[in-house]
């Protein structure tokens, strides 16, 4: 971000149509988000990447 890598990363396969809870869960705290909600929102795609990094800015969580 802003051309400086950050501790903000995950992985997981795209080999499945739908994730169960515990993955959404881990992926939700490997991106630093407060909510369930805002994690499927990134994963669907409704949230864009600026405004990923918006609410990473507001929350703090960059490091």
């Amino acid at each position: 971000m802003d051309g400086q890598k950050t501790a903000v990363k995950t992985y997981f396969s795209h080999g499945l149509k739908e994730y169960g809870d515990p993955l959404i869960q881990l992926i939700k705290k490997q991106l630093k988000f407060r909510q369930t909600r805002q994690a499927e929102d990134f994963l669907d795609c409704p949230m864009s990447g600026e405004q990923y990094v918006a609410l990473l800015r507001e929350t703090d969580n960059l490091a």
